[in-house]
């Protein structure tokens, strides 16, 4: 949740380098930006336009 409520959920890209690659790299994942989650009208959980939060838009 961020400071107003709303459901944020941040994802993971995930790549296919070998684990000594990422212990030799000392790093292994990347975060993406997060998501503001909503009810959809269809019931199902969504992103409004499926864009990120855009306080992070103007950090690129």
């Amino acid at each position: 949740m961020d400071d107003k409520r709303r459901p944020l959920v941040f994802s993971i890209a995930l790549d296919r380098r070998t684990e000594r690659a990422h212990y030799d790299a000392s790093w292994a994942h990347t975060t993406g930006l997060p998501n503001e989650l909503n009810m959809r009208r269809d019931g199902d959980l969504g992103s409004p336009a499926s864009t990120p939060d855009n306080r992070f838009c103007s950090a690129r």
